[in-house]
């Protein structure tokens, strides 16, 4: 979420709003790739329950400073409240400059900034796992950035403004993740939160411009991925406002056209439908089969939110979001990942020996699915250490197979070493 995980140069958020499954649930941002071509960075909530860990903990060594798989602590906090009243009392810290150039970038910035400080939000220096540069811990009242990750002006803007984003979210009871829902509502619900934070970053980045408070052309290099979307951007704007001169308007066009374009890369999708698989993961000892049948109504409002910001900025809307089937991109081995852990999900709640589960598992074995096979304890030890939910996933199938072979070939050589011994 929710966090921002290594990612050489952009970064996304998420945030949760029910407290029982806020203990351990933080939002990051991460430092994405560097270039267009880059792996992208990972920026996330993370979202795990109090009972999930100390579960996780008593059975699987985690290190200190781990939560959920990332790795947080904190240094130096501001508070925003604190910051709004007397800014110029924060002169010499680093959080000032990023900080006021959100305040004076528009009246959306200020509404971001100003929401938070009224919820006693604070801005945190904080050193966080490697490819993290920045989190929203809802349950804490937190906005971290890794200011070692985030050295220049524009990365420290757009990072802080990606946290408000996922914090503003939350005041609309959009939740990144539900373990009632199937994974195919949460994979939805967690796009559109974590693909509109980045829409805000450009929004925010490019009123600073117009303002004169901030060059992005300058700021940011040409191949990054924030460069393209803020390209993007300005032409669908100013096309916008030729044919309509609404501001407003053309904001909204604009925003909603770049979140479209960010829906599509591969990069992000990868990222956060890693993440959708990871909340499963890790809160899978709390579904029940009453949460067989269960659509939340929720989800449609969910998206709709996610690109609130202010009383004029709403750019996403549920009518817009892909179906799921296309939220994988090119990356047939999530798609595979996600239909495995949707089985194991239909495993836990309808019992092993459920006609519709057996006929399901030979399904995906027939079409090449090893994820079926894997230890699930083992997965989740693995995802809270830090592992990427299909790397976990690829390694214990891997894992499965190896063992698999070595229990079939010992036969032959038992029988061939009881011939030569007799």
């Amino acid at each position: 979420m929710l966090f921002v995980i290594i990612l050489q140069n952009l970064r996304y958020g998420g945030s949760l709003r029910k407290e029982a499954l806020m203990s351990a649930f933080a939002g990051v941002a991460l430092i994405i790739g560097s270039s267009t071509s880059d792996n992208p960075g990972r920026d996330m909530h993370q979202n795990e329950s109090a009972s999930a860990t100390q579960t996780l903990r008593n059975t699987c060594e985690i290190p200190p400073g781990m939560q959920g798989g990332n790795y947080y602590k904190e240094n130096e906090c501001v508070s925003l409240r604190a910051f709004l009243a007397n800014p110029e009392r924060f002169k010499e810290q680093r959080n000032y400059k990023p900080l006021k150039a959100i305040y004076n970038s528009s009246a959306a910035g200020r509404d971001m900034l100003e929401r938070a400080a009224s919820d006693g939000v604070s801005l945190c220096d904080m050193d966080l796992s490697p490819g993290m540069a920045g989190v929203h811990r809802h349950h804490k009242k937190q906005i971290g950035i890794d200011y070692a990750k985030r050295q220049t002006f524009a990365s420290q803007v757009a990072t802080i403004v990606h946290e408000l984003a996922h914090h503003y979210q939350s005041h609309f009871n959009a939740d990144y993740y539900n373990p009632r829902r199937s994974l195919s509502q949460n994979q939805q619900a967690m796009l559109a939160m974590e693909t509109a934070a980045p829409t805000t970053e450009v929004i925010i980045l490019f009123l600073a411009g117009q303002k004169g408070t901030l060059d992005w052309r300058k700021e940011i290099p040409e191949n990054f991925y924030l460069y393209k979307w803020l390209s993007q951007f300005e032409d669908e704007y100013y096309r916008h406002i030729g044919h309509y001169g609404d501001h407003d308007g053309a904001i909204n066009y604009a925003a909603s056209e770049v979140w479209q374009e960010i829906l599509t890369t591969q990069s992000k999708l990868d990222y956060y439908n890693d993440y959708a698989a990871r909340f499963t993961v890790l809160n899978f000892n709390r579904m029940q089969p009453l949460d067989l049948t269960y659509d939340d109504p929720s989800v449609r409002e969910t998206i709709n939110n996610s690109g609130r910001v202010g009383e004029k900025i709403y750019f996403t809307r549920y009518e817009r979001m892909p179906a799921s089937h296309m939220l994988f991109g090119d990356n047939q081995d999530m798609r595979d990942l996600h239909a495995a852990l949707e089985w194991h999900r239909q495993a836990r709640l309808r019992g092993m020996e459920n006609p519709y589960v057996l006929h399901e598992r030979a399904r995906l074995i027939s079409n090449g699915n090893e994820f079926v096979n894997v230890d699930f304890s083992r997965i989740s030890c693995a995802v809270q250490q830090g592992s990427e939910t299909l790397n976990a996933f690829k390694n214990e199938a891997t894992r499965y197979r190896t063992a698999t072979n070595a229990v079939q070939r010992p036969d032959h050589m038992s029988v061939s070493f009881q011939m030569t011994k007799g």
